[in-house]
Order: C-alpha cells, then structure tokens, then sequence
C-alpha cells in the first residue's frame, strides 16, 4: 500500500483524526504533529487549523522510532509540556470497545433470549 497508514478511514474520518479530537477535547492549545511517509496527504487534509487549535507540522525524513519522532519535535515543543498522541494506540483502544460491545450483547441479549423462562 501506498497511502499514509493515519490516513486510513474508520467510520467515515482518517484514523489520525481521531488523536486530533482527542487532543483538542483534552484542551490542547496546539497540537504539533510529526509527519513522514507521504505527509503532504496529511498536512493537505488538516491544514494548518483543527476545530480551532493551531496545527504545526515536523517533517521526519526517516521513520527510525518513536523517540527518534519526539527528538525531532524538540524544537517545536520548546520546553513546553506536552503529551504525547499514538494513531496506532487508538487502533487498540477501539478493538478493546469493540470486544467490550461484543461481550455485553452476547452477556446482556443473545444469552438472555436464549435462557429466558416463560
């Protein structure tokens, strides 16, 4: 494949998309994002604005690692603190919700149905 793995869709938005909310949800006053492997897809998608907070894009030439993708940042973080967002974590928090779903409707509806006395 040759598209940008963030950029995948997931109910309808790019995978990355979702760390934006989540950072803006958290209160974020800008989000700096390091980008790489076809990073104009992602800095033409988002721009330079996300619901109002500021987005500045860090160009990693090499894909060597995620502190490798921190160091590169260092510059724009400038010693402010800053949390660090992974589109692949959200990827594991989602199938865990889905597992999670799946477990309550066999638990709460399918076992149910099939075990209710009249």
């Amino acid at each position: 494949d040759e598209g940008n793995k963030c950029m995948l869709r997931l109910f309808g938005k790019p995978l990355v998309q979702y760390s934006l909310e989540n950072a803006v949800g958290a209160g974020a006053k800008e989000v700096v994002m390091v980008v790489g492997h076809r990073a104009e897809a992602i800095i033409n998608a988002f721009g330079i604005d996300f619901q109002g907070v500021r987005i500045r894009y860090v160009i990693q030439d090499e894909p060597r690692g995620l502190v490798h993708a921190i160091e590169t940042a260092a510059d724009a973080i400038d010693g402010d603190d800053f949390i660090s967002i992974f589109f692949s974590a959200l990827i594991i928090v989602l199938y865990f919700q889905y597992l999670r779903a799946t477990f309550w409707y066999q638990q709460h509806v399918v076992f149910r149905k099939t075990y209710t006395l009249s």
